[in-house]
């Protein structure tokens, strides 16, 4: 069933739109109620839980069906994603040298995911008590992964409790699962839920990342799969992905349509692509033009690299504050050492339009769902969309 889930608006009467709305809305529910069932009935732990059950359903062994019983709603909670797991199989530690900080971090199948708040344990029948000091060695024997992210219902994805960005990131991922990549993730990977498998994937190498990093960006880094852009994903097979993340990345592409056709092609059916993307109005982008439709179709029509240098002398300008003097030879340097900019800007209104013309006209998306910025965070510079194929 093809639907899409209307994005956040102000109040309209109750009309026929609203209807329509509404109609989508229960649709879109639907829908995905049909996905999580199917995925959990098709599972080889539900037919595992389901065969031993009716074995057991003559009444011998309560022990033993206390136990199916306990496995079964791991099954369906843990499985689907929908509800709190009863025992998280991880562990809590924290790096006993203060040189590493006080962060706590979520540690489970050789990754570790920093924890936010203690609020965020009770999802997953853990609490602070449980914490663990380790060495720095130990430490960096897990693998850096994205926050550990709250289990959101599905009611928070028709209707997002829009309080901050961070809770509008853990929406935006929570219907993830299998595996997928990450593009540019840097220190600061997403908060996609803990069943996936995440890779990580970059035009720059980690050392690279390292010297090229903005004040709080942090000193650790994920570990890169792969070396490559959006826009040229021809080492990953046709429909292989489960998802892949972009998490203030799409702006750095230079062609942000080849990249929808990129993903689309990699991307398993039902797959999805998660975009958060900074909002012109709201970063230091504020006084650079914003991109056009028309120029974003001829950078995929007609891929050019001249047509970098106006980007690359706005930004300058506009953003580094270049005097006129030295702008000529600092842009010919910035092109040279491949400074990573900006190449485009967009409102959320001009990124709709965006994904409008590639489902029209190249990739026909399933479905899309979307968020603007939240104003009740001051550091909410973001909006947000989650295309499924």
């Amino acid at each position: 069933m093809s639907s899409e889930v209307p994005h956040a608006a102000p109040a309209i009467p109750a009309d026929s739109e609203s209807l329509r709305n509404e109609l989508i809305a229960a649709q879109a529910a639907i829908a995905e109620l049909q996905r999580e069932l199917k995925s959990i009935h098709d599972s080889p732990a539900w037919k595992l839980i389901t065969h031993y059950r009716k074995w057991l359903g003559s009444g011998r062994g309560t022990a033993m069906v206390r136990f199916v019983d306990g496995l079964a709603r791991f099954g369906i909670n843990g499985l689907s994603g929908t509800g709190p797991v009863s025992r998280a199989p991880g562990k809590l530690i924290q790096c006993q040298d203060p040189a590493c900080g006080d962060k706590i971090f979520y540690a489970d199948n050789g990754r570790r995911h920093w924890v936010p708040n203690g609020g965020h344990l009770d999802d997953y029948g853990l609490s602070l008590s449980q914490v663990t000091r380790v060495s720095a060695t130990e430490m960096q024997e897990y693998e850096l992964a994205g926050p550990l992210p709250r289990m959101w219902p599905r009611s928070a994805w028709l209707n997002p409790p829009r309080t901050s960005a961070t809770t509008m990131r853990e929406v935006a991922t929570c219907r993830l699962q299998g595996s997928g990549i990450e593009f540019g993730a840097a220190g600061n990977p997403m908060p996609a839920p803990i069943r996936c498998q995440v890779k990580f994937a970059d035009l720059f190498p980690e050392e690279d990342q390292r010297s090229r990093a903005y004040p709080g960006q942090g000193t650790e880094f994920v570990r890169i799969s792969r070396l490559m852009s959006m826009d040229d994903m021809s080492a990953v097979p046709e429909a292989s992905l489960d998802f892949v993340i972009a998490c203030h990345v799409i702006e750095h592409t230079r062609n942000p349509l080849g990249a929808f056709e990129q993903v689309y092609r990699k991307l398993k059916r039902g797959g999805q692509y998660v975009l958060v993307v900074p909002d012109r109005r709201l970063t230091f982008d504020k006084d650079r033009e914003l991109t056009t439709l028309d120029h974003l179709i001829l950078d995929y029509q007609e891929p050019s690299a001249e047509r970098d240098l106006p980007h690359y002398t706005e930004f300058s300008r506009m953003v580094k504050m270049v005097p006129e003097a030295v702008l000529d030879q600092y842009v010919r340097d910035a092109i040279a050492s491949r400074l990573d900019i900006h190449f485009h800007t967009w409102t959320y209104e001009s990124f709709r339009a965006m994904v409008d013309y590639s489902r029209r006209h190249m990739t026909p998306w399933r479905s899309v769902w979307s968020q603007p910025s939240v104003d009740a965070d001051p550091w909410a510079i973001e909006f947000y969309f989650v295309l499924e194929k």
